[in-house]
């Protein structure tokens, strides 16, 4: 018997199969994104309001990679979670529960993966003096949007109810 062992809880291949549901189900929803994303973003060039090329192909396979990534993760969450909830409260409060943590988890990710993200691209283009500052900064803006928590949270939503 194949399981995992988490803490003081045991993963089976029945919890491992929910895991990789919840995987495809996020690569296949970031990837359809993905596509409308870059498609509006193609019109915007093609009615001249944004210039340059937008290739397809490496960041779309940048975007699977880290959907599949983050579903691992982020279903190990929600089955770990959910397998804990349910062994001493209602089902109900389990589900409910598993996704409001799910959400917030997700949140807080993002918020470091932001941060780090734009860190490794000012120290890469030899700016490290200021890519302390310009991460801090990009963050705080990115956070100051209210698109972005409803974004993340109709995006933690979809992904749990997977």
């Amino acid at each position: 018997m194949g399981t995992i062992l988490f803490k003081h809880q045991v993963l089976g291949t029945k919890e491992i199969q929910r895991i990789l549901i919840i995987t495809l189900c996020w690569a296949l929803v970031h990837s359809v994104f993905y596509i409308y994303r870059y498609f509006s973003t193609l019109d915007l060039v093609h009615l001249h309001k944004l210039s340059g090329t937008f290739e397809f192909w490496p960041d779309f396979i940048a975007t699977l990679f880290l959907s599949v990534f983050g579903g691992l993760i982020g279903g190990t969450i929600l089955v770990s979670k959910r397998y804990v909830s349910n062994s001493y409260k209602s089902y109900e409060y389990g589900t409910i529960g598993s996704r409001l943590h799910f959400v917030l988890w997700c949140l807080l990710l993002l918020a470091i993966g932001l941060y780090i993200w734009v860190f490794v691209f000012y120290n890469l283009s030899g700016e490290v003096a200021r890519s302390f500052s310009n991460s801090v900064q990009n963050l705080v803006v990115d956070l100051s949007v209210p698109s972005f928590f409803a974004t993340m949270a109709i995006w933690g939503l979809l992904i749990s109810a997977t």
